[in-house]
Parts: C-alpha cells; structure tokens; sequence
C-alpha cells in the first residue's frame, strides 16, 4: 500500500493467536522511483485487555539501508479491548555511518476511531527530531531538528498542522541556502461567521536568518500570518495539495484525515470562482540589518478581485552590520528607489527614513490589473531600482571559487589564493580588492579604475586563472564574473 512518499506492506504467518509472525516493510513507493525496502521490522504481540505490538528492525542485506536497522526503530501500536488501534508511538536513536547522520526521532499518535462505521473520528500526531547530517559529493548538508504537530478532528471538521525547526544548512555548490529557526502553522476550521457558517483558514510562517548568497544579498527575517475565508465545500487544505502536488498524487494522501475529507467537493477550484474567498493579511514582515518592510490588507475574490493594502518600510543604513555584510549597500539602494517614488508621489514620506503606500488592486471579469499606489497607477512609474551592488558595477570584476573536494577546504584554498594574489599585485589599474572566505567558497571582487580596459583585463585574468588551475591538483571550480557576464574556468 502506498502511504505518501512511501511503500508499506505487512504479512501475517502462522496459525493461532497468539503465535502469529507480523512483518511490516517500509520503502519509498514503486511508483515515485523506488527500488525497494529500506526498513523491514518484526511484530510480537501481547494479549490483554490493552493489547499490543512491537515491531522491531530486521537486518537487510543491502548495506545502504544499515543505517536505518542501526537507529533501532520501534513502534509500539496499542489496542482497545475490541482490537481498534488508539495510540501508535515510534522511536529510534540516533547514529552515524561513514559521515552519515540519522538525528533521534519520536512520534506518538493518538485517534479515536468509530465503532459504527470504522471512521476516524479525531487523531492528534506530535513529534520531534534531533539534527541530521548527508554528505553529497563531499559538500555536508544539515538538516535541523523539528518539532511538529498534527490534529483533525471530523465534527465539527477540523485540520491543524504546526512544525517548529532550527533550521538548515545548504549544498553551496547546488543551492546556497541557511536559514535560522522557523515555524510554519496552518489552521483550518467550519466556524460561524455572522451567523454564516464557513471555513476560516489561518495561516502563520516565519523564518529567521534567510540567506541565498550572504556576499550578494542581505540575510533576511521573513514573518506572515493572514486568514481565508471560504464556504464549506471549499477546504483549502485539499484544494493546496491538488494545486501543489497535482490531481493523480491526492491519492497519497488519503491516508492523513483531514488533508481531502470525503466531504469535500471534487470541483472545489470551480466552486472559489463562483462562490469567493476573501482574505485579511495580518502582517507581512521583511527584516534585515537596515530596515525593515510590512504589508497589512485584505481582499475580495468573487469573478473580480479587489484589495487594499497599506506598506510601510522603515529604514536605518547606519544600523551596525558586519564587514562582509551586503545589508548597507541594499538599504541605500532601497532609499534611492523611494526616494523616487515619493517624488512621483506614489509614497509618502513620514519622518526621516519612514515610507508609507495605500495599495488598491484591482482585477476585473476581462482580467485587466490594476495597482495603484496613492490613487497612482503603478504602470506610469519612471522610478527603476538600481543596484550598486558589485556584480551590477561594470568596474567591478568578482571571481568566485569553490572546492570540490577535502583538499580546497582546508589548505589547498590557500594555495589558489597566494597563486591569485601574486597576479593581481602585478595587475596595473585596480584599486582595490574585498575577500569573502569560508569552507565552501572564496570570493574575491576587483574594483577597477575608471577608464581600463576591461575587456583586455577580463581576457588576462582568464588566461592566468586557467594557468592556476591546471598547475594546482585537481578539486577547484573557479567562476569569473564582469558586468554581470560570466566567464567559467573549471578544473
């Protein structure tokens, strides 16, 4: 059967009670690329009048899955009296194989089910996991510990789901991301809303320290909470999933009560059109080192869409930051870009460094937009953002390289570092340089003199970089970069 991302299979042999032999085989599912089990456990059962069964890991030959057998996984699933299952608790430990890290786990679940019609009718999931660690290609990625929770509940219908993480640590190399601590909650309900009965669907995310290139883009603190509201055969739980996943992939998901209750309508994407959602956003927040940006409003969707929303930013390019941090330079190119705005009387200015904007947004039955800021039509604006960011400057040249294996994070660094040293202090026209270093990558940007001949400068550095590379052991992705055209060198 498959239950989600995954494949699970049990087999009951022998005869009598109290003698039965219960496996279960758990792998990702056959129709998503799985190639079999990775986890297979045996059950012991025990009579009473709160039965139960353990089920322990079985050792499997492949040793790609050794790692789970070593964790010791169990589950422990309780019954009534009449043999309907009320609590399932799973845990396992924590281990380490050639680098790789399972984080300890626990999750317990507890659900009432229905005598009558074998429905469940309400279930409550909480769980927690410690930090766990994968290497690819030699590049170590951290995946946070969590702690989430899951309740529904079928009358009224109800579907809560709340996950609390320390954060991750990118693959720089593929997709150079961290972020700090973050929350995700969703909440959805039938309630009475002026004597209407509806669904309110509230949704609440925050994360912390959200990074993609810290030499390119400040680190930002993201928070957003607003409610949806919608009729009752629109339960956007379900109508999510359909839209994110797809159609064919709901079937996954059946097994969770409450993502797709069998009250739901099929047609829900047709019945939001005819019927309406209306939305109230509490607060959309983005922070960084200088400033800070909040988007509060609601709006109206029925055939048309309407809103209004009021945007405040709040700068400070003198708040401290570090040396290596972009926070500075994006802040005075934010205010640059209001600045511009408030002479086009789109914002307005409201003490030193305090900008606000009314937003109404429009989309009428021919879905023809409409934005304004303060009674302004939004596509008449001549204000552009500019970025003086280096990799914008056209006398700015920026090299980055990262290393593919143990040697380039440790000294072998080094070593390509000293080599481009010794070029560029032979190099006429530059004048001066800022590094960036980590175990992950260096980055160095080139700032030029006004009137060299980049051109010729960027065909020189691209022959000595090549030299570098081919004299040094292999290991090193090396990537030039002029007025935003890249130029590659690769080992």
């Amino acid at each position: 059967r498959q239950v989600g991302l995954f494949e699970m299979n049990s087999r009951i042999s022998s005869e009598g009670l109290w003698s039965r032999d219960i496996r279960l085989t758990l792998g990702f599912a056959k129709a998503l690329g799985g190639d079999g089990p990775f986890l297979e456990m045996k059950g012991a059962f025990t009579p009473g009048i709160q039965p139960t069964i353990v089920f322990k890991a079985q050792k499997l030959e492949d040793p790609e899955t050794q790692i789970f057998y070593q964790a010791n996984p169990q589950i422990v699933v309780h019954f009534d009296f009449a043999m309907r299952p009320t609590k399932v608790d799973v845990a396992w430990d924590r281990v380490t194989i050639d680098g790789e890290t399972l984080g300890k786990g626990m999750v317990t679940a507890d659900f009432t089910v229905d005598a009558t019609n074998r429905k469940v009718q309400t279930i409550t999931v909480r769980g927690q996991t410690q930090d766990s660690r994968t290497k690819f290609e030699n590049e170590e990625l951290i995946i946070g510990g969590v702690h989430f929770e899951y309740q529904f509940a079928n009358a009224p219908l109800l579907f809560h789901f709340f996950i609390r993480g320390q954060g991750d640590k990118g693959l720089q190399s593929y997709a150079p991301v961290t972020t700090g601590p973050f929350h995700y909650s969703f909440h959805a309900r039938h309630k009475t809303i002026d004597q209407k009965v509806q669904t309110q669907s509230d949704f609440q995310f925050g994360v912390k320290g959200f990074s993609i290139r810290d030499d390119f883009l400040p680190s930002l603190d993201f928070t957003y909470k607003g409610s949806f509201f919608t009729s009752t055969d629109v339960w956007l739980p379900c109508l999510g999933s359909r839209i994110w996943l797809g159609e064919a992939a709901i079937s996954s998901l059946e097994f969770l009560p409450g993502v797709c209750p069998r009250e739901t309508a099929s047609d829900m994407l047709d019945l939001l059109q005819q019927e309406g959602i209306a939305g109230k956003e509490q607060r959309l927040a983005v922070q960084w080192a200088g400033g800070s940006m909040q988007l509060t409003g609601q709006f109206q969707a029925q055939k048309t869409f309407t809103g209004q929303f009021a945007m405040a930013v709040q700068l400070d390019p003198k708040a401290p930051v570090s040396a290596r941090d972009v926070s500075k330079q994006f802040t005075q190119d934010l205010e640059r870009y209001l600045e511009g705005l408030v002479q086009e009387g789109v914002m307005k200015k409201e003490g030193e460094r305090t900008y606000n904007m009314a937003i109404e947004v429009a989309l009428d039955e021919d879905y023809a937009l409409s934005i304004r800021g303060n009674g302004i039509d939004l596509r008449t604006v001549q204000t552009e953002f500019a970025s003086n960011h280096p990799s914008t400057n056209p006398n700015v040249m920026i090299i980055t390289a990262m290393p593919e294996n143990d040697y380039y994070r440790g000294a072998g660094m080094q070593d390509f570092i000293a080599e481009l040293r010794k070029v560029l202090a032979r190099v006429q026209g530059i004048q001066y340089t800022k590094e960036f270093t980590d175990k992950n990558r260096y980055t160095i940007h080139i700032f030029v003199q006004e009137g060299t001949d980049i051109k010729q400068l960027n065909a020189f550095l691209d022959q000595a970089l090549t030299r570098i590379v081919n004299r040094l052991p292999k290991g090193i992705d090396v990537e030039m970069q002029s007025n935003a055209q890249a130029v590659l060198g690769d080992s």
